[in-house]
This record gives structure tokens, C-alpha cells and sequence, in this order.
């Protein structure tokens, strides 16, 4: 006998003796099936410093001048989200001084750097392939030493099944801090990120150790997981290096002990785009033993037997019964309609499916009903005519365990029905 269906079995007893029973009715899992999410990731930039010859200082929200300027507020900045706007882009520099921008999309404007982040929305199912959640955008271009020194990134990730929140845990929410380093045009460039022949090459790091981890979450019954990957497009060129040593060589990721950080290396006059996605896989429940209906467990003793090996009895109805007790009640036909006996055929047989390892979930509300009907009947096992209240009751719980014991409830069982 298997550990797992030996656990099953002792947890099963107690349930048959009514023991526990709300402790009981935890982590019970049911049949896993291919599910479709519908997600979104919300959020964006909340928050920029920047750097240069002529000033020093922090700025935030969107305005006309030199510095740093915010596009495009995100409408969605709901809790958890830190308070206040997210943008969806930035940009800074130009080519003289006071240089103005307007107040649109600074990708594609002419004299400007500019970072953006377009949040994905889609379906995902649990079959492990990827879905784009976000797309970082940097623009390169040659501008006046006044330069983004650093920038946050906060993103919520939402999944939804149907119209019901599901709740995928904390690491769903982001913060990612961004740090770019521009070379001055006008100084010798490090040859250690300088691509080909460009005479200046820029780049922007953010940390990988700790960030874009897998997730875990559960959703009726079922245990997901979401992984992550980052992904260059064409011509852009990322590499993991040690965030101490931001313009170093890069690391191997496999083998570097120290904290990873993701480097994008950016030549001037380029554009270069990173896109984040994600995979949903499912991990399937333990496999089920199809169920027996009452006719086999009357004609198979032998079957019995193994059924309660180590225990040496069932309770039905608060009674301890033998092997022998069972199939002697199982093989009394329930004369003159007897609804007590009816129960005892059905119930009798799905305890013993439960205990050869049947799916629980289905059928446990209906056990733990029968069996307190059952126990409330004196003397054990007195006759109930099914045409009573209490017999109309007994009648209609045997039909549900009567269509259990025939497989109605566990398509995907495996052995012998």
C-alpha cells in the first residue's frame, strides 16, 4: 500500500466516525481541468530622479521645460499601487538648452531619451505558454548632459476567472528600480560596453536576484504556478551582470553568487525593447481509484477485506462493523421498502470507495449526511419506511451515493469501475 493512499485511508477513518469533521473537510482536492484566466497588469512609473551639469534634483509629474518629463497618467492606480499618478512613459534631455517637449508619447521625438512601459492585458491557460505582460521601450538619443539617473517601476498583476478576483498573492505586486547610466557625449567612452564602433554606448540596469520570481497561488482546489522570463527583441542586447559592477563583463546567472541585475546596452540614436512574460502551468491532483458499486462489494469479500486492512471495521451510522457485518447487511434486500437498509447498501459501498482511494470531494457532504440520519435511528438499522419524511430523505441521499458508486461523479478515475 502506497504512503499516499495509506494517508488517504487514516484520514478517511476519522471522517467515517464523524471525527473532526471540519478539519477533515481541508485540503481536499479536486479533479484539475484546463482553465483560461483573463489578466491584465496595471501600473507604470511613479517615481524619477535625475542627474546633469546644471542641476541636481528630484522631479515628478508632468510640465514643460528641461528635466525630466512624465507622459500619459495610467487610469488604473488602485490599491495596492503606491498613491499618487503611474505614467506610462518618460523622457528627458535635448538638444539645447530649455528645451521644451509637448506633453505626448516621447518615443519617436527627435533630441529626447525615453523610457516606456506598456502594460498587457490577455487570456492565459494553464498549459505553460507564455503571455506578454509588459514592454519596456528605451529610446537613445544625443542629448545635453541632463540625464535620468534613476526611476521606479510599480506594476499589479490581476487575473480574474470570469468575473471573480483571483487572488494570486503578494508577488503580484512590483516595484522594480530602474538605473541608467548616459555617457557624455562629449567624453571617451568605457570599452568595456561600447558596441562596435558606436562611438558611445548607454545603458540601463535593474535587479534580477529577488524581482520576477515565480508565484504560487491556489484557486478552488487547484495549485498554480506563474514564471516569468525576460525576453530582448531584435537588436537589443541584454545581459545579467553583478549589480556591484554595473559596467562590468557579464556573469554567468547559473553559477554568480552575488546579486544579479539585468543590463540593456544601448547605443546612441537606438531603440531597444525588453518584453516580460509570463507562463501558467498547473500541478494535477493525485490520481483517484475509480468507484465499485454495492453489487460488486456484496459479491467480493475478499475486496472488503483489503478495504479495511489494518483498520478492521467501518463505522456506519455510528456502528463498528465487520467485513462480515457489512456484506451481511449488503446482501439483506430492503424489504417493504425499507429506506434504512436502501441508505446502508449505498453508504456502506462509498465508504469502502473512499477507503480503496475514490475522490472524497464529490461525496462528503452527502457521507457525513447519511451517516448522521443513520446514527439518529434506534435501535442501529430499525426499519424506515420510505414513504416517511425521514424515508423520503434516506431515499433521496442513497440516490446521490448510488450514482457516486457508478462513476458519475469522477470522469477522469483510473482502474476498473
Amino acid at each position: 500500500m502506497s504512503a499516499t493512499l495509506r494517508g488517504r485511508r487514516a484520514v478517511l477513518f476519522s471522517m467515517m466516525g464523524l471525527i473532526a469533521v471540519v478539519v477533515l473537510t481541508v485540503g481536499l482536492v479536486g479533479v484539475a481541468s484546463a482553465i483560461t484566466f483573463d489578466y491584465s497588469q496595471g501600473g507604470g512609473f511613479t517615481f524619477g530622479t535625475e542627474t546633469g551639469t546644471d542641476f541636481t534634483s528630484a522631479v515628478f509629474g508632468p510640465f514643460f521645460g528641461t528635466g525630466l518629463r512624465f507622459f500619459d497618467e495610467q487610469p488604473d492606480n488602485s490599491p495596492p499601487l503606491p498613491v499618487g499618478p503611474q505614467y506610462s512613459a518618460l523622457g528627458w534631455g535635448g538638444s539645447a538648452a530649455n528645451t521644451t517637449v509637448t506633453l505626448v508619447d516621447p518615443i519617436g521625438q527627435a533630441n529626447t531619451s525615453a523610457l516606456k512601459v506598456e502594460t498587457l492585458s490577455g487570456q492565459i491557460s494553464d498549459d505553460g505558454v507564455p503571455k506578454g505582460i509588459a514592454l519596456l521601450t528605451h529610446q537613445n538619443s544625443s542629448i545635453l548632459p541632463r540625464f535620468l539617473n534613476s526611476v521606479t517601476i510599480d506594476t499589479l498583476l490581476r487575473f480574474l476567472d470570469g468575473a471573480t478576483p483571483v487572488n494570486i498573492g503578494a508577488g503580484a505586486v512590483g516595484s522594480v528600480p530602474v538605473t541608467l547610466v548616459e555617457t557624455n557625449n562629449s567624453q571617451a567612452c568605457d570599452p568595456d560596453i561600447q558596441i562596435g564602433a558606436v562611438p558611445c554606448t548607454d545603458y540601463f540596469i535593474f535587479p534580477l536576484t529577488g524581482f520576477f520570481t515565480p508565484l504560487t497561488f491556489s484557486h478552488l482546489g487547484v495549485s498554480y504556478t506563474v514564471t516569468f522570463n525576460l525576453t530582448p527583441l531584435a537588436g537589443t542586447i541584454f545581459e545579467p551582470v553583478d549589480c556591484a559592477d554595473p559596467a562590468g563583463p557579464p556573469v554567468d546567472p547559473n553559477t554568480f553568487a552575488g546579486s544579479l541585475c539585468g543590463r540593456i546596452r544601448t547605443a546612441e540614436g537606438s531603440t531597444n525593447q525588453i518584453l516580460i512574460t509570463m507562463a501558467l502551468t498547473s500541478e494535477a491532483p493525485p490520481a483517484t481509484a475509480c468507484p465499485r458499486t454495492q453489487g460488486f462489494w456484496k459479491n467480493h469479500l475478499a475486496a472488503v477485506d483489503a478495504a479495511l486492512e489494518g483498520i478492521g471495521f467501518l463505522v456506519v451510522g455510528g456502528q463498528n462493523l465487520t467485513a462480515d457485518q457489512l456484506i451481511a447487511i449488503l446482501k439483506t434486500p430492503p424489504k417493504k421498502g425499507d429506506a434504512t437498509l436502501i441508505l446502508a447498501h449505498q453508504l456502506i459501498a462509498t465508504k469502502l470507495n473512499l477507503l480503496t482511494g475514490s475522490d472524497s470531494a464529490p461525496i462528503l457532504a452527502t457521507v457525513l449526511a447519511a451517516d448522521a440520519l443513520l446514527a439518529g435511528v434506534s435501535p442501529p438499522f430499525a426499519f424506515v419506511h420510505a414513504s416517511t419524511t425521514l424515508g423520503q430523505q434516506m431515499v433521496a441521499l442513497a440516490k446521490t451515493l448510488d450514482q457516486y458508486n457508478n462513476g458519475a461523479n469522477t470522469p477522469t478515475c483510473t482502474g476498473p469501475r
